[in-house]
């Protein structure tokens, strides 16, 4: 499954028992702040693990879960202290506070297999895969699915753009992915410009996006926001859906 998050469908989540504050607590940066655009992405991500997970905790067993670009971020530790598990936290360099296990790239196999990082039963990755260009971004998804037990899931989010061409975002170092080139390395269809644009319409006016924009760049425009987060919930199957054979970059 492939999908932009739309405010909608989040809204009675975001809501329910305040889970956005929830998740904040865990956050180990400053004023426990979070990205302006994870209200959407972390709750997205834990709905999708609360439905998994709940299906593979009934063989009774240990899990393996593993947290691509962990840093500080607070859904890591809110998972963790929900489900009393232990999540496998990778990022390429670590914080002065943060929940990485290991440092290195997880596309590495020589990585992987020096800590032992396969037949895991989720992966998730929340606005990190987006800090890939799209070939490196194509090359990860690739390795994530490998890595999965049969039953595994790769549950992450990243950016999107209705642009035709892949956009680098300057103030995050980021490369957000159009329709096309989301197609090419995820195998599956998305969604159309039309749609696009009323979601975006609803990002737009939301409150909270509002609120968190402004308060990390010091400005809310009719352009904003910059891209939406795009998430998928995907698991081994779709090794043979890639079609990576173009990916283009853009400006």
């Amino acid at each position: 499954m492939i999908e932009i998050l739309d405010p909608e469908k989040l809204k009675r989540y975001i809501a329910s028992n305040d889970m956005l504050s929830r998740i904040k607590e865990h956050s180990l940066l400053p004023g426990k702040r979070i990205g302006w655009n994870y209200c959407f992405d972390y709750t997205w991500l834990s709905v999708q693990f609360d439905q998994h997970i709940e299906s593979l905790q009934k063989n009774l067993r240990s899990l393996k879960i593993v947290d691509i670009g962990a840093g500080p971020g607070a859904v890591h530790g809110f998972l963790e202290n929900k489900y009393n598990i232990k999540i496998a936290g990778i990022d390429m360099h670590k914080w002065e506070n943060d929940y990485v296990d290991y440092v290195g790239d997880f596309s590495n196999n020589k990585f992987r297999e020096e800590y032992n990082l396969n037949d895991i039963d989720i992966i998730i990755s929340s606005s990190a895969f987006e800090h890939n260009k799209p070939l490196s971004h194509a090359t990860l998804v690739k390795k994530c699915l490998q890595s999965l037990a049969p039953e595994g899931r790769m549950i992450v989010t990243f950016a999107v753009t209705d642009k035709a061409k892949i956009i680098k975002y300057m103030p995050s170092s980021q490369w957000n992915l159009s329709f096309k080139i989301i197609n090419e390395i995820y195998g599956e269809e998305v969604i159309n410009k039309n749609e696009y644009e009323i979601i975006w319409e609803r990002w737009h006016s939301n409150n909270i996006i509002r609120r968190e924009f402004t308060e990390r760049y010091g400005y809310y425009d009719h352009d904003t926001p910059p891209f939406l987060s795009i998430g998928a919930n995907i698991g081994k199957d779709n090794i043979d859906k890639q079609i990576i054979r173009k990916i283009y970059f853009g400006a």
